[in-house]
């Protein structure tokens, strides 16, 4: 089975889990992205609950020219693709691959390709 579905760019790990008195949570901006993911899956009828080997690919838009932590971006769109139900958990990844895609301002969009 193959899903593409385009999302909203992901905040930064630390943008969206902060960490306040020696506590991590998810802040506004997390809550709002993880709603916007649901949304968009819901819309999109992407499957949900894949499990087994998948192989994910994103292709990032980068909204600017400023250098980021690429890495980063995968922890926080895993965990909206598993809060949205899309995959069971990020276990079950053999293959994930992250391309920038290139750049074009204001356009901040991920375009993925899942796959079991």
């Amino acid at each position: 089975m193959l899903n593409k579905v385009t999302l909203p760019y992901q905040p930064l790990v630390n943008h969206y889990w902060p960490v306040s008195h020696g506590h991590v949570y998810i802040n506004e901006q997390g809550i709002d992205l993880r709603n916007a993911v649901i949304a968009i899956v819901i819309k999109e009828n992407v499957a949900h609950k894949l499990i087994g080997k998948l192989k994910i690919e994103i292709y990032t838009i980068m909204p600017d020219w400023r250098v980021r932590d690429f890495d980063n971006l995968n922890k926080v769109i895993l965990e909206s693709l598993t809060y949205a139900k899309v995959i069971e958990d990020d276990k079950y990844i053999d293959d994930l691959r992250i391309v920038r895609a290139g750049f074009e301002n204001n356009n901040d969009t991920l375009k993925f390709i899942l796959a079991n």
